[in-house]
């Protein structure tokens, strides 16, 4: 098993990639973290987002994938899951991820989904650079 912890500085939120390992075993490596951890149970699964409630007011967010490697497959299954986690992320927090234009400070426009491509993008490279 493999576990990466991924440290987000601008949402104040860190991420667990954990991998290599079959669902089961994240699920109890979760569940060793919090104890109250509700699994999706399917072990047929490639990958999974989930974000658990501790103590009230801590989340622990974790992305889990079956093969943590930098090949093409899992690579792929990876990125599929860091998206979700990244959408998820900034809903938490209130901010929009489509990807229409949004007015912002008057005349200027900003894509909404920017900022789900820069969480993106800094997870994965956080990833990569750790599975060196």
């Amino acid at each position: 098993m493999k576990v990466i912890k991924l440290v987000d500085t601008v949402y104040k939120t860190d991420v667990w990639v954990v991998g290599d390992c079959t669902l089961i075993e994240f699920e109890k490596y979760v569940r060793r973290l919090f104890p109250d951890y509700e699994a999706p149970g399917e072990d047929r699964l490639s990958g999974v987002i989930t974000s658990c409630l501790r103590n009230g007011d801590s989340y622990g967010r974790f992305v889990w994938v079956y093969k943590l490697s930098k090949k093409t497959e899992p690579l792929g299954v990876l990125v599929h899951e860091l998206l979700h986690m990244a959408i998820r992320i900034l809903e938490d927090k209130g901010i929009p991820t489509s990807s229409k234009a949004t007015a912002f400070e008057g005349a200027c426009y900003w894509n909404a989904d920017e900022p789900c491509a820069y969480l993106l993008e800094g997870m994965l490279v956080q990833v990569l650079e750790k599975l060196r």
